[in-house]
């Protein structure tokens, strides 16, 4: 392995990094700060709550609707979207993946453990990680949301334990998927 390739890789991987987190950061309104501002609009009346109102609009681009869902306009990477509190968190959990993947893919770039080396297959895990992260990440949220969150939406919801969850299967997605490899293998036949 050469270390221009090390290079490029960890040069990819601290962008892919960055991205995740700014992109999180960009939707963080629409989870985090909605719920408690919205729940302080409901609780004002008259001229009060029309001042904070506007200055929620203005600040945080949250409209606090009366409606089941309120929907929240944020700029995600440059891209405009109007979201809801779901949409968003699904967004946010996916991140949180994204970065965990990819900060265990920098660990093990970085970081080899004495005895290995590293062979074309562990670069090209190493650049898929995060993105498997993603997926192993939304398929558990979205089976530990019909468990205990089966109806309603999120504004009310403490999402870090989501965010906690999938940040956490980022980091491990190896041993996920190694588990899995294992439990499955009476199944669907020997494998490697």
């Amino acid at each position: 392995m050469n270390r221009t390739t090390l290079i490029l890789t960890g040069i990819f991987l601290v962008l892919l990094t960055f991205v995740f987190f700014d992109a999180a950061a960009d939707l963080w309104p629409a989870i985090g700060v909605q719920a408690d501002a919205c729940a302080h609009a409901q609780s004002m009346t008259g001229e009060a709550k029309t001042e904070y109102t506007n200055a929620i609009k203005k600040a945080y681009k949250i409209a606090c609707k009366t409606a089941n869902t309120p929907v929240v306009r944020v700029n995600v990477e440059g891209m405009r979207m109007a979201l809801s509190p779901d949409q968003a968190l699904y967004g946010v959990v996916a991140l949180f993946a994204g970065l965990g993947g990819a900060l265990q893919s920098l660990r093990g770039l970085f970081f080899v453990e004495p005895g290995k080396d590293r062979g074309p297959t562990s670069i090209a895990w190493t650049l898929i990680r995060p993105f498997a992260a993603i997926a192993l990440a939304l398929i558990v949220y979205v089976c530990v949301r019909a468990l205990f969150l089966p109806t309603g939406n999120l504004a009310s919801t403490n999402p870090y334990g989501f965010l906690a969850m999938a940040a956490l299967i980022g980091l491990f997605t190896d041993s996920i998927l190694n588990r899995f490899r294992t439990v499955t293998q009476p199944f669907f036949g020997g494998g490697s």
